[in-house]
């Protein structure tokens, strides 16, 4: 039974016809309880519900039908503020209209191809809980995600030492484990061991969601971190 006094949360599903929706819908509903998801298919639906409604969280199609939603987007982030996340899910995205979108005021794109139902799950539940920055690795080159929206990177309150920020550094930057422990003078064995830790430590289970909590942190600016 919900908690009649826990804060209630509002999604807002801006769906086409792509079938990773279901999922979607499905895991979404259970990060958000207490709360509410609301679902349009039309830029009219979509407006409304945003106006009405003033969700935490907008995920959106990158099409409706034929229709591109970046101006959809620009609207809704003119109507909802700057707080509220909005990420586009896309089949398909080129790096212009991925640029497109980023202008329009989103937090991030993903293509629904590297989503796995493993993946899914956690990634709503981040999404769910804060606002984050995320982007997809085929779309955007390593060092872009600090385009897409500086204010959602938030000070960590998890203390990593220097070998844990040099080795998601690495993650962050495509690196394997073999490339980081060669580079930093470590064993292979070192360099698993410390991302095991380093998933406990920020709740982040894959690399994918690593690679997120490393946005939070700012690792992903092409500054190298220093340390043994």
């Amino acid at each position: 039974m919900a908690d009649v006094g826990a804060p209630r949360r509002t999604a807002l599903l801006v769906t086409s016809g792509e079938l990773g929706w279901a999922a979607v819908r499905e895991q979404l509903g259970s990060q958000l309880s207490p709360g509410i998801v609301n679902e349009a298919q039309t830029i009219r639906e979509a407006l409304s519900l945003a106006g009405a409604r003033r969700p935490a969280l907008v995920l959106v199609s990158a099409r409706l039908g034929e229709t591109p939603t970046q101006p959809l987007v620009s609207s809704l982030r003119a109507l909802i503020g700057p707080s509220p996340s909005i990420v586009v899910f896309a089949e398909r995205l080129s790096p212009v209209e991925a640029a497109a979108f980023a202008q329009s005021g989103t937090n991030g794109c993903l293509l629904w191809n590297e989503l796995t139902t493993e993946l899914l799950a956690p990634l709503l539940r981040v999404l769910a809980q804060s606002p984050i920055a995320v982007h997809s690795r085929t779309v955007w080159p390593v060092g872009t995600l600090k385009l897409l929206s500086p204010a959602t990177r938030q000070p960590s309150a998890v203390r990593l030492t220097p070998r844990e920020l040099t080795v998601l550094w690495g993650l962050t930057h495509d690196l394997t484990h073999e490339q980081i422990a060669a580079g930093e003078f470590l064993s292979v064995r070192t360099v698993r061991r410390t991302v095991h830790h380093l998933q406990r430590k920020l709740a982040a289970p894959t690399s994918f969601l690593l690679g997120l909590r490393a946005g939070q942190l700012g690792l992903d600016d092409g500054l190298r971190p220093s340390g043994p």
